[in-house]
């Protein structure tokens, strides 16, 4: 037990303070073979499936020896809910391989990444911690991306608009962790080029879903952001150092977001309307997890202006739109527990803004609390903006998310009574004093 540090963390309201430990380097390693994915760069190490080893050991630390509050978290049983409505429609869908395979995917990040995270994390400076490496760890991801001009390596970071959903989500951590009270001069520095280098990596990837979920990201932070004047003045400073990176054709490429004869703006709306279709068909629990792409030709055979010499049939691709894939493929049953999973996130992290206290021992932590959920407001903006064109629904960033905001919350919780504990036992009078 004693090795494991955090993973027998106790329920949260305790102060413990404990060592990083094995269960934290497991956790930092298993999200460094999500997103850098070494294994799909170099066969050897895919040949050995590291990453599957390492979920099976998060997996096991957490079940074994970690604490297991999170579960009687409102949160995670929606999330259950979730995977329940999906695993219902598996013997119904028109493909019962990608429905399964959609349902097998969410219960692994569930079990080997938010369940973990939530439990390991749970102190501040273990969160801290693995925020600067979650840092480096995309920072690793544009500077191999800018070399395979503008892509990712693979998964649900092969494609441009994906790699740029992922580095536009990372670029918030990075701003709000220079602002922390800890950090001198030079780890602001430090911060504030990853930032940019991150900026930059969501540019070279062309993407105009990026360049929106961008616009939202800078948008959230100056919203956040205590002190928007200086942070306005700050964010220009690094807008200012990457421009001069940005290539002219990128320009273009965005200018075209505007132009309503765009064959990719079309393809989209007109995808969009048949998910929309399949939905009216399907109210309930919708056509099935990753079953769009299977149905969607039975859509655009029905549509008034079909001509089977003309028209080119979309069956086998995505719908690209978090939106209309979890109308589409879930229904409103789907629908509407993700809503309820969003809006739990977004309230937990504003109570953590809000956390105040008048102990000077904690008001650090609060502080570094409250940067951080400012940065998880931000990405979840990003994510939910350029989410908006890309079929992101089975991608791990939002269901992490949900275990890195119990994490901070469990903080935030942690300080808050350890501060409440400190004022009580100094106003406690001795025995021996009456």
């Amino acid at each position: 037990m004693s090795e494991l540090g955090a993973v027998s963390t106790p329920t949260p309201g305790t102060t413990a303070k404990v060592g990083f430990g094995v269960a934290f380097w497991v956790l930092a390693a298993y999200f460094f073979f999500e997103y850098v994915r070494p294994q799909d760069r170099i066969p050897v190490i895919g040949s050995l499936k590291i990453g599957l080893l390492l979920s099976c050991w998060s997996i096991y630390l957490w079940y074994t020896r970690a604490d297991k509050s999170a579960l009687r978290e409102r949160v995670i049983r929606l999330y259950i809910a979730f995977l329940v409505v999906i695993a219902i429609n598996i013997p119904f869908a028109t493909n019962t391989h990608w429905a399964y395979k959609s349902t097998e995917l969410l219960t692994l990040f569930l079990l080997a990444g938010t369940l973990p995270a939530a439990a390991i994390l749970a102190e501040p400076a273990k969160l801290q911690r693995f925020f600067q490496l979650w840092i480096v760890f995309h920072v690793l991801i544009a500077l191999s991306s800018m070399q395979r001009g503008g892509r990712g390596s693979g998964a649900f970071l092969a494609d441009e608009n994906d790699l740029a959903l992922a580095l536009g989500m990372a670029l918030p951590y990075a701003y709000f962790m220079a602002q922390a009270p800890n950090v001198k001069l030079k780890g602001k520095v430090l911060y504030l080029t990853a930032a940019g280098l991150l900026t930059l990596g969501v540019i070279m990837t062309a993407s105009r879903g990026g360049f929106v979920g961008l616009v939202g990201c800078l948008g959230a932070i100056l919203f956040l952001a205590k002190h928007k004047i200086r942070n306005l003045l700050l964010i220009a400073v690094v807008a200012l150092g990457v421009l001069a990176f940005v290539p002219s054709s990128y320009y273009a490429e965005i200018e075209s977001i505007n132009d309503p004869t765009d064959s990719t703006r079309k393809d989209r709306l007109y995808m969009w309307e048949r998910a929309w279709e399949m939905y009216l068909d399907n109210p309930v629990i919708g056509v099935g997890a990753g079953n769009y792409p299977w149905r969607v030709h039975e859509y655009q055979i029905r549509t008034p202006d079909f001509d089977p010499r003309t028209t080119r049939l979309r069956g086998g691709r995505v719908v690209h739109s978090l939106y209309f894939t979890l109308l589409a493929e879930l229904g409103t049953a789907g629908t509407v527990l993700y809503l309820a999973m969003l809006i739990i996130v977004v309230t937990r992290l504003f109570r953590v803004i809000k956390a105040k206290s008048d102990n000077p021992a904690v008001q650090d932590t609060l502080k570094h609390c409250s940067l951080m959920a400012r940065a998880m407001l931000a990405s979840l903006a990003t994510f939910l903006l350029s989410g908006a064109f890309i079929t992101v629904l089975y991608y791990p960033h939002f269901w992490y998310l949900i275990g890195f905001v119990l994490a901070l919350s469990y903080c935030t919780t942690r300080a808050m009574q350890g501060a409440a504990s400190d004022a009580h036992s100094a106003n406690v009078v001795p025995e021996t004093a009456k």
